[in-house]
Parts: structure tokens; sequence; C-alpha cells
């Protein structure tokens, strides 16, 4: 005959055979002696266990408050510091924005300076060109009046000596 899976998995579990029309085994004992005292230490062992139970929770509720104090002070510190150090770093921020302004303000003075002097520069420059072509008179005729200049010193030399007296021929 064919076993299915679950019978055979019954058969296996019973650690004696039962034989069709007979009476099973008896049971095995409970207890050794005669006098079965009951269940004495049970209810000592699950009030323990429940106060055990009970303080542990208790233990760890006030490890959870202390913790939680601990956590909160810690923020708070951290929270002051981190305050703190953004004033000092928004302070920072207005002392370097006030700096560039005032650096803005240079760079926009000096550049109305430099256009000021530019244009100064500009009004000498064209006085010299418009000076330049008498510089130029004087450098290009200079030998030219140099030579007139000695012969009309000589013309008076000779004039004066005439004047005095003198004679040329």
């Amino acid at each position: 005959a064919a076993q299915t899976g679950a019978v055979a998995v019954a058969r296996h579990a019973q650690p004696y055979e039962i034989k069709a029309g007979e009476a099973p085994p008896p049971p095995p004992a409970t207890w050794e002696g005669p006098n079965y005292g009951g269940a004495e230490g049970e209810s000592n062992g699950i009030m323990s266990i429940l106060a055990l139970v009970k303080e542990d929770i208790e233990a760890d509720i006030a490890k959870a408050d202390s913790d939680e104090q601990e956590a909160q002070s810690s923020f708070e510190k951290e929270k002051g510091e981190l305050e703190a150090s953004i004033t000092a770093a928004e302070a920072t921020i207005s002392q370097y924005e006030g700096e560039q302004a005032t650096q803005d303000q240079t760079v926009v003075d000096k550049t109305g300076e430099r256009a000021t002097e530019t244009t100064a520069l500009e009004g000498t420059m064209k006085q010299i060109e418009a000076l330049k072509p008498g510089c130029d008179y004087f450098l290009v005729n200079y030998i030219a009046r140099a030579h007139k200049r000695q012969v009309e010193m000589d013309g008076l030399r000779k004039a004066k000596a005439i004047l005095q007296g003198g004679k040329f021929a």
C-alpha cells in the first residue's frame, strides 16, 4: 500500500506502534513519589520574573530620560555655539561688504580722477602740438638765422668804427 507524505510523517512521530484493536500503552509517570505538593515555587517565580521585567523597564525608562536630558543639554550647547558662530560670520560678512563698498567707491573716485587727468593731459598735448611748428621753425632756421645775426653784428661793428673815425676799404 502506498502511503502519502502526511501519513508517513505521522507514523514516524509516534515512538511506538499502534495495532488495530489493541489498547495503547499506559502514559508515562508525571511525577515520582506518592506526595504531590503542587506548583509551589511557580507563583514566586512568575512574580519575580514580572518584577525583574518591571525593574528592567523602569531602568530603561530612567536611562532613556537621562539620555534625553543629556542629548537636550548637548543640543542646547551646540545650538548656542552655532548661533555664536553664525553671528560672528554675519559680522565678518558685513565688515567685508563695507570694505568692498569702500573699495568700489575708491575705484569710482580713481576712475573719475583718471578721466580728469586724461582730459588735462590731452589739453597739454594739444598745446604742445600747437607750439610745435614754432619750435620746428627755430630748429630748421637756426643756422640761417645765426649766420644772418653774425653778418648783422659785423655790420654794426663796422658802422660803429666808421662813426668813430675809422676807414675801411
